[in-house]
């Protein structure tokens, strides 16, 4: 029996006569296209996220301080007093960490890689430029075309708050690269059922775990999809078990994550989950600012929904008609490729809701930026469906069984309409998020990091207090560095005063939060001959350092140890931290 080439191998295909030549060219082209299309977008996005960095370092010096303390976490593995790999921490997911350490042996030739903390801008500015070619992959497996696929791929590059945390150094920018791969591979897996597929999206719930906790969410409607396929997939006496088999195997990577990273914190601090029970974590830091946090968003679930609801609405103010869409098209076209869009990334920002709603999250506008990856998805996928028959078949509600009843060609002019609205929607979200991140009340961290790059006539002469708090921690490290001190000489909780040891010349000569014999130290620095200790003002995040927890009175008094007052460090015209450098004198 014969055989069709379309089966034969594609070696043979390829010199299977005078027409492979032909077939060499177009996959050659084919590919060139993409690819070249694919390095356009990545370059352009990088070189104005970098461009966007480097303003922000060295004209603003809005110096994010979690960005920066993330790459502190990374510098004391290696460049500290007590180098070792626990010293990353287990407070923080790890891969914003590990990700800066390439870039970590230039510091010395470019101090400011660790000093302003530049080399976590450059790893966001990176993972959002490769989070644009994923957004771009992914409208282009939907099979929209190049000019609306270009549209929409701006709207996301180009949003606001994107462009931000693409520059800023912040966990944002690997969190929704890696998302944006889970659901455009999870999308082929439900088209082709490639293994492959498969496989890259549960490496990429692995990374997306490593780099932000929100992750278990998008992990549990993944898993769930996986789960729900295979069921309806299998035969009908196998469901059960095909279910459980893929959604276990799919499962495997992000419960490795998972795992092996709570068992390392277990092992090494006595906690698998340090954000939650850590004096330094998240759960320490909303409880301690319970009251300011009310008083900028209000009290309760109620009011904490609808400030959430607002920020989404600056951010993407047609999420919802342009969701609603793409599951009445979906429905109708009975395609699930929409299914990861809303179950992945919608997962996520109901997580974050849910969080902040419930009083255990500081409702920072940025834990929603995953709405502008899916809304941008979405009018992608509505976009491309728009001019595909109806077969008058499809299940569901109500409104979705009338629409697959509209004859073609009253279907086809609304499904363009829809297209064209839902395009629309995301070029409009571009204005109304530049708005939102400048609003005091929705974007209480954006707004006041942005005044130092752009003029704002509200607040003349303002500066945001990431400069006071670079500015102070200069100082501070200047004058150390010029005592030419011993190493283990001075004491300081770098949970706060990272900006002090990340700006001096001589790291070894701290003792820091992160060495193995910190707290001995801290409860008896004249035995360990230590020189002085660095106390923050014992308020706010000052009432978490371990010198204040340790000795209450110092910072006010003195009293609790034998020292005196060196010298005291603030930044005139800026509101930040206080520091008081006390030396130690023993008794003969």
């Amino acid at each position: 029996m014969a055989v069709r080439r379309e089966a034969w191998p594609l070696h043979l295909r390829l010199t299977a006569g005078r027409p492979s030549w032909a077939g060499v060219a177009r996959i050659g082209r084919r590919v060139t296209a993409e690819d070249h299309e694919s390095a356009t977008l990545f370059g352009l996005a990088l070189v104005g996220y970098l461009v966007l960095a480097l303003l922000l370092v060295y004209v603003s010096q809005a110096i994010v301080g979690d960005a920066w303390s993330r790459v502190g976490n990374a510098y004391y593995m290696l460049f500290s007093r007590d180098p070792h790999l626990a010293a990353i921490g287990f407070v923080w997911n790890p891969l914003p960490s590990l990700a800066v350490l390439p870039l970590l042996p230039f510091s010395l030739i470019w101090p400011d890689l660790v000093g302003a903390g530049l080399a976590g801008n450059i790893v966001s500015a990176l993972f959002m430029a490769a989070a644009t070619v994923e957004v771009a992959g992914t409208l282009r497996d939907f099979g929209v075309r190049r000019l609306v696929r270009l549209i929409l791929v701006g709207a996301f590059a180009l949003h606001p708050l994107v462009v931000y945390y693409g520059a800023n150094g912040m966990s944002e920018a690997p969190f929704l690269f890696f998302l944006v791969l889970i659901v455009r591979y999870l999308a082929r897996w439900l088209e082709h059922r490639a293994t492959r597929s498969l496989v890259i999206a549960a490496l990429g719930l692995a990374g997306a775990y490593l780099t932000r906790y929100e992750a278990a969410a998008a992990a549990a409607g993944a898993i769930a999809i996986v789960a729900a396929a295979s069921a309806m997939a299998a035969p009908a006496g196998q469901r059960r078990i095909s279910s459980l088999a893929e959604a276990v195997v799919f499962g495997l990577p992000f419960a490795a994550a998972f795992g092996l990273w709570s068992l390392a914190s277990w092992i090494i601090v006595g906690s698998p989950f340090e954000t939650f029970t850590s004096i330094y974590g998240n759960s320490s830091q909303v409880s301690l600012s319970t009251q300011q946090i009310q008083s900028s968003t209000g009290r309760g679930v109620v009011e904490a929904s609808e400030y959430a609801i607002a920020q989404i609405q600056g951010l993407e103010p047609l999420l919802l008609l342009v969701i609603a869409a793409v599951v009445v098209i979906a429905a109708v076209r009975r395609d699930p490729r929409f299914v990861p869009i809303v179950v992945v990334l919608g997962s996520v920002a109901a997580f974050s809701l849910a969080a902040f709603a419930t009083g255990r999250s500081f409702g920072w506008l940025r834990f929603y930026i995953v709405v502008i990856p899916m809304c941008v998805l979405a009018a992608g996928y509505v976009a491309a469906r728009w001019n595909e028959p109806s077969d008058g078949r499809a299940r569901g509600p109500a409104p979705v069984r009338a629409a697959a009843r509209i004859p073609p060609r009253l279907l086809r002019p609304i499904a363009a309409l829809a297209a064209i609205a839902a395009v629309s929607a995301t070029v409009l979200a571009l204005p109304t998020g530049w708005t939102t991140i400048r609003d005091d009340r929705l974007a209480r961290e954006e707004a006041h990091q942005l005044r130092g790059l752009i003029q704002d006539s509200r607040y003349p002469g303002t500066a945001p207090p990431e400069r006071a708090q670079y500015l102070v921690g200069g100082q501070v490290a200047t004058y150390l560095d010029g005592l030419d001190l011993p190493d283990g000489s001075v004491v300081v909780d770098v949970a706060i005063g990272f900006p002090i040891v990340l700006q001096s010349r001589d790291p070894h000569q701290f003792v820091i939060t992160t060495d193995r014999d910190f707290k001995a130290v801290v409860q008896d620095p004249v035995v360990y001959k230590a020189e002085y200790l660095l106390v923050a003002p014992p308020s706010g995040l000052g009432s978490l350092d371990a010198i204040n927890r340790q000795y209450p009175s110092l910072y006010v008094t003195g009293v609790g140890l034998p020292v005196t007052l060196d010298r005291e460090f603030d930044a005139p015209g800026f509101d930040g931290i206080r520091w008081r450098l006390y030396r130690l004198t023993p008794p003969s």
